[in-house]
């Protein structure tokens, strides 16, 4: 991982379904988690740290930031293999797009109707990804084929 510690809170239902969509991930990727990430609804329980090579902490709040009329959501680990940034979400007929930029790659990833993950989790649980190591590319190639 590029960090060794990775504490995601906000609303519980919000922590709850990255971490359902991460492991469902982790699952096709067949990977591990080789760090510590801590689930918490509680932002008091989070310990921060100094060094931020050390610790990434996320949160995932209900509230959307919006700018210029376009829904973007950012996350940065500090590296910019893990850099993320989810912006221009549409809502068609049978799914959810939107456009997500790395540090390093560009790519549309697709939310079908049927499932009921957010934007914003799905980019959340991108970061975590890519700050585990595993390329932007293959994370949205991962994400499209559950989500899709």
């Amino acid at each position: 991982m590029i960090t060794e510690k990775l504490q995601i809170y906000g609303d519980k239902e919000n922590v709850r379904r990255v971490r359902e969509l991460l492991f469902k991930c982790l699952g096709v990727l067949n990977a591990e988690v080789t760090g510590t990430i801590v689930y918490t609804d509680k932002p008091d329980k989070v310990i921060r740290s100094d060094d931020k090579n050390s610790q990434v902490v996320i949160n995932i709040e209900d509230k959307d930031s919006v700018s210029s009329g376009e829904k973007v959501f950012t996350y940065s680990f500090g590296d910019s293999r893990s850099d993320v940034v989810a912006l221009n979400e549409q809502k068609k007929e049978n799914f959810t797009c939107f456009e997500l930029l790395s540090g390093v790659s560009m790519s549309r990833i697709f939310i079908a109707d049927i499932h009921t993950y957010t934007a914003k989790q799905v980019l959340v649980c991108t970061a975590v990804l890519c700050a585990m190591g595993i390329t932007a590319e293959k994370t949205v190639e991962t994400i499209n084929g559950l989500l899709k």
